[in-house]
């Protein structure tokens, strides 16, 4: 063959040139190449639902301890506003001292219904009418800032003075078991929606 027809096969791509077995023995191996997937699999339902599952469990912490969260929130509040209502209500009685008989005669009663209208505000008040309208202040601002806000007035169990306490939301204004303000020796029950003001 001349250096020409050597030249065209030098450009042509090799060729399987052999028997029909011999290229079906080399062809065999492909047969045994499988094509398979890129691994990614879709979610069943059991995963689903165990997903749903521990979602469930997670939102159910996160609204208790919301809810908790605003409880004690709201329970400090209530506590804050009674404390300073009794705060002011204590500068009144010793601005008034010749009223003592008539506040003590007051707070031996049931939280009254109280009345907006100070009329010693605009007049000239005798100490007892002066005692008479700071008990009204007093049971106005505990029914406008407490839940179901109720008052006892006893000896303290643990100094030699005399003890308003101040109750609201189911909480019994006295000293005894649980679900009272205070305990035998005088201490607040954990939980009690309650504070006392000491007077003499």
């Amino acid at each position: 063959m001349d250096d020409a027809g050597q030249g065209w096969r030098r450009y042509i791509p090799s060729i399987c040139i052999c028997s029909a077995r011999a290229c079906s023995a080399r062809a065999a191996p492909m047969s045994r190449i499988s094509i398979r997937g890129t691994g990614i699999q879709g979610i069943g339902l059991p995963e689903a639902l165990i997903a749903l599952a521990l979602l469930a469990v997670a939102l159910n912490g996160l609204l208790a301890a919301h809810w908790q969260a605003r409880h004690l929130q709201q329970s400090a509040a209530s506590r804050q506003h009674a404390v300073m209502a009794l705060q002011d209500f204590a500068v009144r009685w010793r601005l008034n001292p010749s009223g003592e008989s008539a506040y003590r005669l007051a707070l031996a009663q049931s939280l009254p219904q109280s009345s907006s209208v100070d009329a010693c505000q605009w007049q000239t008040c005798t100490p007892v009418a002066r005692a008479q309208a700071d008990i009204s202040a007093l049971a106005m601002q505990l029914q406008q800032k407490l839940v179901r806000p109720q008052w006892h007035f006893e000896p303290c169990t643990d100094a030699p003075a005399n003890c308003l306490l101040v109750a609201w939301a189911g909480t019994e204004a006295s000293s005894g078991p649980e679900g009272s303000c205070l305990d035998a020796s005088g201490q607040r029950w954990p939980g009690a929606q309650c504070t006392r003001l000491v007077l003499p």
